[in-house]
C-alpha cells in the first residue's frame, strides 16, 4: 500500500513545554484515527528528534524542517538562544527559513498560536518580550500568515488538533501527480545526472535492454483492468530519471518509490543504470536516513570502485555532500579513477567555485580522513576567511595535526584567529602549550580564543615567567575562564586575594557590546568559575578559619558545605538533616531577610528562591555521595525522589557503586529535562555516565528495555552503550519489538545497533518480519538493517559508530 507521509514541525522558544507535549499526543491520536485510515501518516518532528553529536545544532534542526509539509510556530514571552548564525534566535531561523521556502516550493503550509500575556508583563516587558511582541505587531501589519491566541494548554492542544486535520485530509486527497516541484514527500530526489555523469566520465551507454523489456511488459499491464502495481509505477519513475536530459524537466524519485523497488528489489532486474539513479536517490537524502542506499552502494562500487568518488565530483549539491558523508563513515579514501589528470579530489572539493556547504562536507571528511599532504589546501580555506568554512576548516587543520604531532597542533592554534570552536578538540590541542617556548606562549595571550588565552597564562604561571604586567591584563580580561587562571597564578606566586577581592575579579559586571549606555550586568559565566574556585579554596583553609565564614552572608554556603564534607563537628550531620527537609528550613533561617537572585537565570523565569535552594541541594547531595556511606543511601534516594534535583557527578557515582537496581528509574526517570537544560552539563556527560550507572546495576536490562518507564532518550543511550554481546543475547522477537516502537531515538538505536552486531542471517530476517508487519512502517529502520546486508560486520559497525560521534 502506498503511504503519503506527511511531516509537521513544530518550532517554540523556552516556555511552551506542555504544549509542546500536548501538540505530540495530538498528532499522534491524529495519525491513528485519521491520516493512516486515509492511507497517509503523520509525523511531528521538532528539536526533541534531532541528534546530538557534532556540528551547529541549529543546522541539524533546519535539516530536518526543509523536509516538512506543515509548519506549527507557538510563542509566549521568551524569544530564544542565539543559534550561532545571523539570526537572533534559533525560532527566528526556524520561521524564516520556513517562509522563504514556501515562497519558493509552496511548502511547508505556515501558522502561528501566541500564547495571552497578562497586562502586567506587558507594561513592563523585558528584551525577549519585547522582541515576541514586535513579531506579532509583524505579522499583523504583513497579513500574509494567519495566527491565533491561546490561553491554556487545553486551547492550543485543540488549535493544533484544528490545523492538522484539516490539512491532512487537503494533503492526502491530493495527487502526487498534481503537486509538481512542490510535493510534500520529504525525498524528493533529482535523479537524472546519474547517467549524464557516467557519460562525463567516460563510461560507455548502458545496456538498453533490461530497461526495454521492462517498458514493454509495463506497457501491457497499463490496458489491462488491475493497471500497474505501484512498485511498477516507482519504476517507471526511476527509468524516466535516469534517462533525463538537461533539456527536460527536472524528474524527481520520492521516498516511497524508493523504498518500493527496495522491497521488491530480489524480484526486479535492475540494470546499472538504474540502481545509479536508486543510489543516486540515496545519497540526496542521506542526512533523512529514510531512503535505502547501503544494497546499491555495495553494488555498484563492487563493480566499479571509484563510483562513490565520481559522485562527490558531479551532480547536484545534496548528492555530492552525501557521496563526501559516506565515504568519511566508510572510512574510505577517494579513488583516482575518474578524477582530472594530475589532480586530487580534495583539491575538487575545496574549488573556490564550489558553494561553502560542500566545502564544509570536504573538511568534515578530511577531518576524518585528511593527512598533512591536504594542509596546503586547507590553510588556502583558511585564507579565504569564508564565515561558513572557517571553523570546519580550522577544526580540520588541527584534528589531521594531532594525529601526526600535539607540538604542531598548538603552533597551529597561534597561526590562526578563532573565538570558538569544537571544545575537545581545542582541549587535546592545548594540551601541546607545555611543550611551547616563552615568546610563542606569549602569543596566545592576545589570541581571540578565551581558551587559548587561559591557557597560555596558566603554562607561563607554572613556569614562573608569567610578568606583573600580564597578571594584571589577565585579571581583568573580558572572559571569566582567563580571570580565574589570573586568581590561581597569584595563588602560585604567593600572593592569593582576599575572597572577596577574588569575588570581585570573577563577578566584575559587563555592559552589552554595542550599548555603551546599557545597565551593567552579572557575569554569570564568572559566578559559576568563583563557586569552583571558593570550593577549591576553602579545601585548603584551616578548619578554624573556615567557620569564621560561617558568619558571612557571602560565604556562609560554601563554608557551611566544606565543613561537612572535611567532617567537622556536627556539620556532616546537619547538612544531612538540612537535606532531609530540602533546606527549606536552612533558607529561613540564613535567606529570608536577603535579596536572593538567581544563581543560573538562563530563561529569567522561576523563583530565585527556589533556584538557590535547588543549587545548595545538589551541592549537599554531592558532599554526602562523595563520602561514599551505605547508610545515607536512603537519605540520596529520599532527595532525588522529590523531583527538586536531577543525579549529577558524585551522586551517579554514588548510586552505581552503593545502589540497586530499584535506582534505575532515579537515574533515567529524573533526567527527562536534560535535553531542555543542556547549559547544566554542557557535553551531557552527566547523562551518558547515568546510563552506564543503570547498566552497571543491571548488566541484562537490554533483554526488559521494552518493558521498562524510562523516557525514550536514556532507552536509545541504554542501547547505544551496550555491548555488542550483549545486543546479540537479544531475541529477534525483542528486537523487532524495539524496532517498531513508537519512540523515534530508541527505534533508531536498535536499528544502528543491529547491522554493528548482528550476522546477516539475523538482519535478513528481521528486516523480512519487519516489512510484513502493519506497524513496520519507519523507513529508517529500513536503511539501518540495509547496511547489515551490503557490508561486513566491521564495516557496519564503523559506520553506525561514526554516525552516532558526529
Amino acid at each position: 500500500m502506498h503511504v503519503k507521509l506527511i511531516r509537521a514541525f513544530i518550532a517554540s522558544p523556552g516556555g511552551l513545554e506542555p504544549e509542546r507535549q500536548a501538540a505530540y499526543s495530538v498528532a499522534l491520536q491524529l495519525d491513528k484515527d485519521l491520516a493512516r485510515p486515509l492511507g497517509g501518516r503523520l509525523e511531528l518532528i521538532g528539536w526533541e528528534e534531532t541528534l546530538s553529536g557534532m556540528g551547529r545544532p541549529q543546522e541539524r534542526i533546519n535539516a530536518d524542517m526543509e523536509s516538512c509539509d506543515l509548519f506549527i510556530g507557538a510563542m509566549w514571552t521568551h524569544w530564544g538562544t542565539h543559534p550561532g548564525s545571523s539570526y537572533s534566535s534559533g525560532f527566528e531561523e526556524e520561521f524564516e527559513l520556513s517562509r522563504e521556502r514556501y515562497g519558493r516550493t509552496g511548502r511547508p503550509l505556515m501558522t502561528m498560536f501566541f500564547k495571552d500575556i497578562d497586562s502586567l508583563q506587558r507594561k513592563d516587558p523585558g528584551e525577549h518580550l519585547k522582541k515576541v511582541l514586535a513579531f506579532q505587531d509583524k505579522l499583523r501589519t504583513e497579513r500574509t500568515l494567519l495566527y491565533d491566541s491561546f490561553s491554556t494548554t487545553e486551547a492550543f492542544a485543540e488549535k493544533v488538533r484544528s490545523f492538522l486535520t484539516r490539512h491532512i485530509v487537503e494533503l492526502l486527497r491530493t495527487n502526487p501527480s498534481e503537486e509538481g516541484e512542490k510535493q510534500s514527500e520529504p525525498a524528493a530526489i533529482q535523479t537524472q545526472t546519474a547517467s549524464t555523469a557516467m557519460q562525463e566520465a567516460g563510461e560507455p551507454a548502458p545496456d538498453e535492454a533490461t530497461e526495454a523489456k521492462f517498458l514493454a511488459s509495463a506497457a501491457k499491464e497499463i490496458r489491462e483492468e488491475d493497471g500497474l502495481a505501484p512498485v511498477r509505477v516507482a519504476r517507471l519513475r526511476l527509468i524516466a530519471a535516469t534517462a533525463g536530459k538537461p533539456e527536460n524537466d527536472k524528474i524527481l524519485l520520492g521516498v516511497h518509490d524508493a523504498n518500493l523497488i527496495y522491497t521488491e528489489r530480489n524480484k526486479q532486474n535492475l540494470s546499472f543504470i538504474e540502481k545509479s539513479g536508486l543510489l543516486s536517490a540515496g545519497l540526496s537524502e542521506f542526512n533523512t536516513e529514510n531512503v535505502p542506499i547501503w544494497t546499491w552502494l555495495s553494488d555498484i562500487t563492487s563493480e566499479r570502485p571509484g563510483f562513490l568518488t565520481l559522485f562527490t565530483l558531479l551532480g547536484d549539491e545534496e548528492r555530492r555532500i552525501g557521496a563526501l558523508t559516506a565515504l568519511r563513515l566508510l572510512g574510505e579514501h577517494p579513488t583516482p579513477e575518474y578524477l582530472p589528470h594530475s589532480s586530487s579530489a580534495e583539491s575538487q572539493w575545496l574549488r573556490e567555485t564550489e558553494t561553502p556547504k560542500l566545502r564544509s562536507a570536504a573538511l568534515r571528511y578530511m577531518r576524518v580522513m585528511g593527512s598533512e599532504n591536504v594542509l596546503p589546501l586547507i590553510q588556502t580555506e583558511i585564507a579565504r576567511a569564508d564565515k561558513d568554512t572557517l571553523a570546519p576548516a580550522i577544526e580540520s587543520m588541527l584534528a589531521i595535526r594531532l594525529r601526526a604531532d600535539r607540538v604542531g597542533a598548538a603552533r597551529s592554534i597561534l597561526s590562526v584567529s578563532f573565538e570558538t570552536l569544537d571544545e575537545a578538540l581545542i582541549s587535546a590541542a592545548l594540551a601541546g602549550f607545555e611543550e611551547l617556548s616563552n615568546e610563542e606562549l606569549a602569543q596566545g595571550l592576545d589570541h581571540r580564543a578565551p581558551a587559548v588565552r587561559a591557557k597560555a597564562v596558566a603554562t607561563l604561571s607554572a613556569r614562573n615567567t608569567l610578568s606583573f604586567e600580564t597578571l594584571e591584563r589577565a585579571k581583568d580580561d573580558e572572559a571569566a575562564q582567563v580571570r580565574l587562571a589570573a586568581l590561581i597564578a597569584l595563588e602560585r606566586m604567593g600572593q592569593s586575594p582576599s575572597l572577596d577581592e577574588a569575588r570581585k575579579i570573577m563577578t566584575r559586571s559587563k555592559r552589552t557590546a554595542g550599548l555603551p549606555f546599557a545597565l551593567p550586568s552579572v557575569d554569570s559565566a564568572g559566578e559559576a568559575l568563583f563557586e569552583t574556585y571558593l570550593a577549591a579554596r576553602l579545601q585548603q583553609t584551616p578548619i578554624a578559619n573556615v567557620e569564621l565564614l560561617l558568619v558571612t552572608k557571602s560565604y556562609r554556603d560554601a563554608a557551611y558545605l566544606n565543613l561537612a564534607a572535611r567532617r567537622s563537628g556536627d556539620y556532616a550531620d546537619r547538612l544531612r538533616t538540612d537535606l532531609a527537609n530540602l533546606f527549606v528550613d536552612y533558607a529561613n533561617q540564613h535567606w529570608s531577610t536577603e535579596t536572593i537572585t538567581a544563581p543560573l537565570p538562563w530563561f529569567g523565569i522561576g523563583d530565585p528562591m527556589d533556584a538557590k535552594r535547588r543549587a545548595i541541594v545538589r551541592q549537599a547531595l554531592e558532599v554526602v555521595a562523595r563520602q561514599r556511606a551505605s547508610a545515607d543511601l536512603d537519605l540520596v534516594r529520599l532527595v532525588l525522589d522529590s523531583k527538586f534535583v536531577s543525579p549529577t557527578g558524585a551522586i551517579i557515582d554514588f548510586l552505581r557503586t552503593v545502589g540497586d537496581t530499584s535506582d534505575i528509574s532515579r537515574l533515567g526517570g529524573s533526567l527527562r529535562s536534560y535535553s531542555l537544560f543542556t547549559k547544566i552539563n554542557k557535553d551531557n556527560s552527566d547523562f551518558e555516565e547515568a546510563a552506564r550507572a543503570i547498566l552497571a546495576l543491571r548488566p541484562n536490562i537490554l533483554e526488559e528495555l521494552d518493558k521498562l518507564d524510562l523516557p525514550d532518550h536514556m532507552l536509545s543511550k541504554l542501547v547505544e552503550l551496550a555491548s555488542i554481546t550483549a545486543f546479540e543475547r537479544l531475541s529477534d522477537s525483542l528486537i523487532l519489538r524495539l524496532l517498531l516502537t513508537q519512540g523515534a531515538r530508541l527505534r533508531r538505536a536498535v536499528a544502528m545497533k543491529v547491522p554493528a552486531s548482528l550476522s546477516r542471517r539475523r538482519v535478513q530476517r528481521l528486516l523480512e518480519a519487519y516489512r510484513t508487519d502493519p506497524e513496520g512502517r519507519y523507513y529508517i529502520v529500513t536503511h539501518w538493517l540495509d547496511l547489515g546486508l551490503a557490508y561486513p560486520r566491521a564495516s557496519a559497525r564503523r559506520v553506525a559508530l561514526a554516525t552516532a560521534a558526529r
